[in-house]
C-alpha cells in the first residue's frame, strides 16, 4: 500500500506539473473589449515612456482593459511598488497605449482542465492524509478503553 506521505508528495508534484489555472492566447488588438484581462507586450519606447507612472521598465503589461478608443486602449496595470498582504497590488495605474506601441496582445482565460486537475490532486492528497490519520488512530480511531474491549 502506498503511504499517505508519499502519495501526498506525488499529488503535490502532479499539481505543480499541471501548473497555473490560467493560460494566454494571442488575440488581435481590435478584438480587445473593456473588462478583458490581457497581457500587452509594448515597444521599448513605450516602456521607457511609462517608467514614470510604473516606477520601472516593463515590456509586458498585465491588467484589465478599461476603455477602448479608435486607436488606443486604457489599461489598469497593477502598481508593484505598493503591495499589501502576500504581494497583492494595493493600487493600479491607468496607462493609455496607442495601437502603434503594442507589439502583441494575449487574452487571459481560465483553463478548466488544469483547474480540475489541481483541485483533484489536492483533494486526493488530503483524502490520503485523512485516511492515514484515521488508520493510525490519530483522528476518529479507537481509544484506550475500546482497544481492550472495555467501555468508555
Amino acid at each position: 500500500m502506498i503511504r499517505a506521505a508519499t502519495a501526498t508528495i506525488l499529488c503535490g508534484l502532479a499539481a505543480l506539473l499541471v501548473g497555473g489555472c490560467y493560460q494566454y492566447h494571442i488575440v488581435s488588438l481590435e478584438s480587445v473589449r473593456p473588462g478583458m484581462d490581457i497581457r500587452a507586450t509594448v515597444s521599448d519606447d513605450a516602456a521607457l515612456g511609462l517608467m514614470g507612472a510604473l516606477g520601472e521598465m516593463r515590456l509586458d503589461l498585465q491588467g484589465e482593459v478599461l476603455e477602448v478608443q479608435n486607436r488606443s486602449i486604457l489599461l489598469a496595470v497593477p502598481d508593484l511598488r505598493a503591495t499589501v498582504g502576500f504581494g497583492n497590488p494595493a493600487f493600479h495605474q491607468r496607462v493609455r497605449l496607442d495601437h502603434g506601441q503594442v507589439l502583441r496582445v494575449e487574452l487571459r482565460t481560465l483553463n478548466r482542465g488544469r483547474t480540475w486537475g489541481l483541485v483533484g490532486g489536492v483533494g486526493v492528497g488530503l483524502g490520503l492524509l485523512l485516511w492515514e490519520a484515521v488508520g493510525r488512530g490519530w483522528v476518529g480511531g479507537p481509544t484506550e478503553g475500546r482497544d481492550k474491549g472495555g467501555e468508555v
